[in-house]
């Protein structure tokens, strides 16, 4: 949960930072030889954090808008 402006700005740039994660591993992943299957499971804990991120700044937006 977002309480602060300050985790506010933090949990943006969190975002920023984790798109180019994303980007870099779902690449390596590949790269390695992995199915697509295998590559959706792999990055799974990656989206769901993500997810659960984006969320939080919408949440803290919409309270705080």
């Amino acid at each position: 949960m977002i309480a602060t402006d300050a985790e506010h700005r933090r949990a943006l740039q969190r975002l920023a930072e984790n798109a180019e994660t994303l980007h870099r591993q779902r690449a390596a992943l590949a790269e390695a030889g992995l199915s697509g299957q295998e590559l959706d499971r792999a990055m799974a804990p990656l989206l769901s954090f993500r997810a659960g991120l984006v969320e939080d700044v919408r949440a803290y937006e919409r309270s705080s808008g």
